[in-house]
């Protein structure tokens, strides 16, 4: 139903007096549009021989016009309502229309011309007409006369734009961090104007490529947007971008490369690594880039501040690379104290004075002062091997989900006894063979022929040490043994 809009001043001018429900009644057997105003939507409307001004889209009568007397001639352009087109799109342009009167006569000639040229085969009594073949920039004017002597004519100009120059590619962005992909792109078309940017990826490495999700492979964008893609490999991946304007011209193709590392952020660990999903993340490799390198892996959270270091601390650990240092007997710079943090349940014992060599071995791994080109700004230090109860807990998270697991577990007496699945075997100074895992990317037992040197005084002799060995299990040696460090590095949130 038409909503009324008409103000009591407008509704004076309906000359026959209509009451309200009379009008409306009138307005909802609306006819045809009589004339096309200069906004799209609005058009006027006969009803009973009365002209409306009416918003169609609503739809609501706005204003009255007067009676409908004399030749009425409708018209519409087709074919131009995106002001651009395309160069095939020329033969779509058109003009329809209608001319009656309302004088109570008939139609007695109507003609139409295109910049001055008769135009043939136009109707010339009236009624419906088509005006068709406008290929280039046009004053149509149509004009009739009725048999009572009224006449009419409407002048219709028409504009065409033909937008057959393709947009270009200003630039193109593309980085990689991590396996995250991101990249966008500028442009500029100075017809029809910039509509969209296209994006195909490809790669010689992963010519499937299988490490992108199908329905990121292919794909649409628009200026001043950034297309992110999480890949599942490293890979260099070529990004090829184009532009589409309006009239779907594209443009050249602006090509970037990147190549995605199978590693994340200190912020990205940050942000991702928590208690909750830290058993998914353990041994992922993460950016972290001090002074003597390496490749770095997370470890281990912290929720509890067990080791003292601030709840949510984060540790790394670096991959082995042989055999990197000689074993050491120091009296730490920081007076033990880090080494108590690492080693809790000894530091709380009654044999934590730091006065034999498994203690002063342990001391130097967990010395900062010794390990200072395996920290870099974003750590709060660095020490030159996991503690046991370090080592455990990462490992009962990666294998229970829980730090606190029995899959690998120790107890103090004059130093650390160790045991697995629950039990203490071999007097509790070494687990049996394959004990342990290696875990993801190797980050328990480390994937070349070393084993791990452990920063815990053992229980076992008092010149010996803990060490992962090669028989995947967690034993003591002597001092007479090569060691092999894997450095930590404590992240604070």
């Amino acid at each position: 139903t038409l909503e009324m809009l008409l103000g009591e001043a407008q509704m004076q001018k309906y000359e026959i007096g209509l009451t309200d429900e009379e009008l409306t009644d009138k307005i909802n057997s609306i006819g045809e549009d009589v004339k096309e105003g200069t906004n799209p939507r609005i058009s006027q409307a006969i009803v009973d021989g009365f002209i409306f001004e009416v918003d169609r889209t609503v739809p609501k009568i706005l204003d009255y016009i007067g009676p409908a007397d004399g030749v009425i001639i409708t018209a519409s352009v087709n074919g131009l309502s995106s002001g651009w087109i395309k160069p095939d799109q020329v033969a779509n342009i058109s003009v329809t229309g209608r001319i009656v009167t309302y004088s109570g006569g008939t139609i007695m000639n109507s003609t139409a011309t295109n910049n001055g040229t008769t135009i043939s085969g136009f109707p010339t009594n009236g009624g419906d007409y088509t005006i068709n073949n406008i290929t280039s920039d046009a004053i149509i004017v149509i004009s009739a006369q009725d048999s009572n002597g009224k006449s009419n004519s409407k002048t219709i100009p028409i504009t065409i734009r033909v937008d057959n120059i393709p947009p270009v590619v200003d630039s193109v962005t593309a980085e990689a961090t991590g396996l995250k992909i991101k990249f966008s792109a500028t442009g500029h078309d100075n017809e029809s104007g910039l509509k969209h940017f296209n994006y195909t990826i490809t790669s010689e490495q992963d010519t499937t490529l299988e490490g992108i999700p199908a329905d990121k492979r292919t794909g649409v964008f628009t200026q001043g947007k950034t297309v992110e893609i999480i890949t599942t490999k490293e890979m260099t991946y070529s990004i090829s971008v184009t532009a589409t304007d309006n009239c779907d011209n594209i443009s050249d193709v602006q090509m970037k490369e990147v190549t995605t590392v199978d590693k994340i952020t200190i912020d990205e660990a940050k942000e991702l690594v928590n208690e909750n999903t830290l058993q998914q993340y353990i041994g992922k490799e993460v950016e972290y880039n001090p002074a003597a390198g390496g490749t770095w892996r997370i470890f281990y959270y912290d929720a509890e501040n067990y080791f003292g270091d601030g709840i949510g601390t984060l540790y790394l650990k670096r991959d082995l690379v042989g055999n990197e240092t000689s074993l050491k007997e120091i009296s730490p710079s920081d007076g033990g104290a880090t080494m108590r943090k690492m080693n809790p349940k000894w530091a709380n014992s009654a044999y934590s004075a730091i006065d034999t060599k498994t203690e002063r071995y342990a001391a130097w791994l967990c010395d900062p002062d010794q390990w200072t080109i395996y920290k870099d700004e974003s750590a709060e230090y660095a020490i030159g091997s996991p503690s046991v109860e370090l080592y455990m807990k990462a490992y009962n998270v990666y294998k229970e989900n829980n730090p606190n697991g029995m899959a690998l577990i120790n107890k103090v007496e004059n130093g650390y006894l160790v045991g697995a699945n629950g039990k203490y075997d071999n007097s509790g100074f070494n687990t049996n063979n394959n004990s342990i895992e290696s875990g993801f990317n190797n980050v328990f037992i480390p994937a070349i022929d070393y084993g791990i040197i452990i920063a815990s005084p053992t229980a076992s002799s008092a010149d010996n040490y803990l060490w992962i060995d090669r028989n995947k299990k967690i034993s003591f040696v002597t001092r007479s043994r090569v060691s092999e460090n894997a450095p930590i590095a404590a992240i604070t949130k």
